[in-house]
């Protein structure tokens, strides 16, 4: 039998063939990407999943789009015209052989079943300009950290493509009310589109957190119990760039002139969580052990013992895109009595397995970290349970290196191995014994020499 008769086909391989399809046609176009390609079999997907196959015009791609729109506001309860503008900017330069292309292979036959596991996966892999989104380990992770504990509101500041929302959303279904905001426009429009295909409900606007807080009314009157977020670290915001209302931090008090991103984003969850709320930040290894402003941030948190634990992430998680380490910072406004007056440090930097250009946390090493969150207790090596006093006199560091010792090494050696150390043993303690011998001889017979003087 030959090789290719035993192979078997995985479940992803019907639609990845015909993205490659309808990307080959547009290869030697400014449509080089398979960005616009998947978008359109999602949307087709969410048709035909809701309501069968319906016969859509074949005029021209513009047709098909105009006929979308009145499908979804129909049938689904509208669907912003602005996101399909956000993931089709330049459908106008679109030559009509190509669109009808699309279409053709869009509309062609092809399993339902297993496609929307199969489009979560692509989103990872997504090109859009300086965007790097969260990866998925990392977003399997801060999941896991909350498994089983239930939440009314979680929300999101900077949710890029919905990749954790949506991580925490397919364990809770539909009994959690999701919040995301999002500055970039195409960023936030593969947003809304991942919820679609995975029938989730998820309130998720565009826009900058900081400069134009969506939920700003909701937070007034309730608050979030649940916050998780990598927002944008690395870029130093002034006033000017900043709503009035966000210059001002229960936290911190009056923020100066110009902070970074990560300490104004800690700033925003921090006030946006509800007493007794929670948040999982991704933030710069350097916020946890810098001094200036963000001391001052690391000194308020412990000082209002709202830090929970901190979280050191392998090295190349967000490779290829960024080579900055990162850690997962775990706020709490209401810790339980016996975390109270402590921080949980976990040194996960050795548990990433390479995987092409990255690195990624396995789900033995994601449920490895997520016991020891639930179980709370120390462990030689990985994880340290630290009272506030001792970070005090270390400068608030929170750095999980400088707290957990590591563990002493282990060396194997083989049967063979082990019988020539102890041959070379042996022969050691023969050797020193003759040597004994002979000096004792010697240290006798000078003696005996000095007596008779």
């Amino acid at each position: 039998m030959r090789h290719n008769e035993t192979k078997k086909e995985t479940p992803f391989v019907p639609w990845e063939r015909i993205l490659q399809s309808m990307s080959e046609l547009s290869r030697a176009t400014r449509f080089q990407h398979y960005n616009e390609p998947l978008a359109l079999l999602g949307f087709v997907y969410c048709l035909r999943r809701d309501h069968g196959n319906l016969e859509p015009p074949l005029v021209d791609i513009d047709h098909f789009f105009a006929w979308l729109s009145h499908q979804m506001e129909e049938r689904r309860g509208g669907i912003e015209i602005s996101v399909i503008d956000y993931l089709f900017p330049n459908l106008n330069q679109l030559e009509s052989g190509i669109g009808s292309g699309w279409l053709k292979l869009a509309l062609g036959e092809w399993p339902l079943n297993g496609f929307a596991e199969w489009f979560h996966t692509k989103l990872y892999q997504l090109k859009i300009g300086w965007y790097h989104g969260t990866p998925p380990s990392v977003d399997r992770v801060i999941s896991s950290l909350f498994s089983g504990t239930n939440f009314a509101t979680i929300y999101d500041p900077a949710c890029g493509t919905g990749g954790l929302l949506h991580a925490i959303a397919v364990e809770r279904g539909k009994s959690t009310l999701l919040f995301g905001q999002e500055e970039i426009g195409e960023v936030w429009a593969w947003a809304k589109l991942r919820f679609w295909v995975s029938d989730l409900d998820a309130d998720l606007r565009s826009g900058n957190t900081l400069k134009n807080d969506a939920f700003r009314e909701f937070e007034r009157t309730r608050l979030f119990d649940l916050v998780v977020s990598n927002p944008p670290f690395g870029a130093q915001i002034a006033f000017r760039d900043i709503s009035p209302w966000t210059h001002y931090s229960a936290l911190m008090g009056d923020l100066p002139n110009r902070v970074s991103s990560e300490v104004a984003y800690v700033n925003k969850i921090y006030d946006s969580l509800r007493d007794g709320g929670i948040a999982a930040i991704i933030v710069p290894n350097g916020l946890l052990f810098r001094a200036g402003l963000d001391e001052r941030l690391r000194e308020s948190l412990i000082k209002r013992d709202a830090i929970e634990a901190v979280i050191g992430l392998p090295a190349r998680l967000f490779a290829p895109s960024t080579a900055i380490e990162a850690a997962i910072l775990v706020l709490n406004k209401r810790k339980a009595d016996q975390r109270r007056d402590h921080v949980l440090f976990l040194d996960a930097r050795d548990l990433g397995q390479r995987d092409s250009a990255r690195v990624a946390l396995p789900d033995a090493a994601i449920e490895q970290i997520s016991t020891a969150y639930r179980e709370w207790k120390t462990e030689q090596g990985f994880s340290e349970v630290v009272a506030l006093q001792d970070l005090t006199a270390e400068a608030f560091s929170l750095s999980p290196s400088r707290y957990v010792q590591p563990a002493p090494t282990q060396t194997t050696v083989s049967f063979s191995d082990r019988r020539i150390l102890i041959n070379e043993l042996d022969q050691r303690c023969a050797d020193l014994q003759q040597e004994y011998e002979t000096l004792r001889i010697k240290l006798v017979s000078w003696k005996g020499e000095a007596d008779t003087m």
